[in-house]
């Protein structure tokens, strides 16, 4: 399902709001669970500014993501295998989708492909259909 994804979304523009890092991310997870993790934050954002504001305000990316995805139905930690992360890379907390050990993430420019061991994993989620 994820490699399915990323060929689905790999066309989509980056923006803020509707297909940065995070809410891609949250795609993922509706499209396996049924549950859109980031429901409350959709379009309440439009800029970097306005990310960096929920950042502050809920303590950082690790907390934004962990508070919405923790109770999903289905989901759980995601140890070796491969699902929706926040992971440290150069040294900020970012979120991706790990495939076979390597994090993907979304920016502007396009996805950015990460191998084990340039992240370090923070946390992570997982469900029998990723």
């Amino acid at each position: 399902m994820i490699a399915t994804f990323l060929t689905d979304t790999r066309a989509e523009a980056f923006a803020w709001g509707r297909t940065d890092c995070a809410t891609w991310c949250a795609d993922l997870v509706l499209r396996a669970t049924g549950h859109d993790p980031a429901a409350d934050l959709r379009g309440t954002y439009d800029s970097r500014f306005g990310y960096m504001q929920i950042l502050k305000r809920e303590g950082g990316l690790l907390n934004v993501v962990a508070r919405r995805m923790d109770g999903i139905p289905g989901l759980f930690p995601l140890g070796d295998a491969n699902g929706v992360a926040v992971a440290r890379q150069d040294g900020r907390a970012i979120c991706g989708v790990v495939l076979n050990g390597a994090l993907i993430t979304r920016t502007a420019g396009g996805y950015r492909i990460a191998h084990a061991g340039e992240y370090q994993l923070l946390r992570g989620w997982t469900c029998h259909r990723l």
